[in-house]
């Protein structure tokens, strides 16, 4: 910006024209989702579908209701089914119980309280002691042991120098899992673009399928019941496209804290 485009700025406006980034109305690549922003809704939604596409939509609806109903199993499972129910009298009687049970002498402790004292380890004597004859021997058989070591791991070295082609197909096949697994990593990579990422600690959940019964179905526009949300619909489809953290709804709502005082002029004893 010239001088004389500052000098009007600031004579006119009062304050510097602001720069915003070049990245401020570009969408992060970290981010950056391809799929649609409208998308198109399942054939079995229609006011008047197809036999077939409506028993589709009925059956996703229920697969999906099938697995949540298999995970609160496995919670109520692993978790409530876990613990016995004990009544007050029943939990008393059981503490009343482990707490006498210190209180009775054990047998077992009397026995060898009263009985000789017993070393762990047995006795030492010095008839035991081995004589000079027996430590040669027990030092020549270390010593032909160690030798025997060594004779083992110079045959291996021989050995391994024929084994060079057993070598050469375990490195190919090590090369080979290593170009598979890096083909992998990439495929995972390009079906990871269209998957909602994390943007906070809330995991975004696909809204429920909004469906009618057969009977809810009347072939016509006029005498059809609305049913699910646009302004929903739109901001899910945010949520999914990354460009709205998933949220929770809140059901406790914090209230301010408000100081309440009487002013001077409207106390009884200023008026007094």
């Amino acid at each position: 910006m010239t001088d004389e485009g500052v000098q009007h700025i600031l004579t006119n406006v009062g304050k510097f024209k602001v720069r915003h980034p070049r990245t401020f109305m570009r969408e992060p690549k970290k981010y950056k989702s391809s799929l649609p922003s409208t998308e198109v809704p399942h054939p079995g939604i229609s006011y008047n579908p197809s036999y077939t596409d409506h028993q589709n939509l009925l059956n996703e609806v229920a697969e999906k209701e099938i697995k949540q109903l298999k995970e609160e199993e496995h919670l109520k499972r692993t978790t409530t089914d876990l613990f016995s129910k004990v009544t007050a009298d029943e939990k008393m009687d059981t503490w009343l119980t482990e707490m006498s049970s210190c209180l009775q002498p054990d047998d077992a402790d009397d026995q060898d309280i009263d009985g000789d004292y017993r070393a762990i380890n047995p006795p030492t004597s010095f008839d035991k002691k081995k004589t000079l004859k027996q430590r040669r021997k027990l030092k020549e058989s270390k010593a032909l042991e160690l030798q025997r070591k060594m004779l083992q791991i110079e045959k291996k070295k021989v050995s391994d120098l024929y084994k060079l082609k057993l070598l050469t197909q375990e490195l190919d096949k090590k090369d080979q899992k290593s170009a598979r697994l890096q083909e992998n990593r990439a495929q995972r990579k390009i079906s990871m673009v269209n998957r909602t990422k994390r943007l906070n600690r809330n995991k975004f959940e696909e809204p429920d399928l909004v469906f009618k019964r057969k009977h809810e179905i009347t072939g016509n526009l006029r005498s059809l019941e609305p049913e699910g949300n646009i302004l929903l619909d739109r901001f899910y489809s945010m949520q999914r496209r990354n460009i709205l953290p998933p949220t929770v709804k809140q059901n406790k709502t914090k209230k301010a804290k408000v100081k309440r005082y009487i002013k001077p002029g409207f106390r009884i004893d200023a008026a007094v």
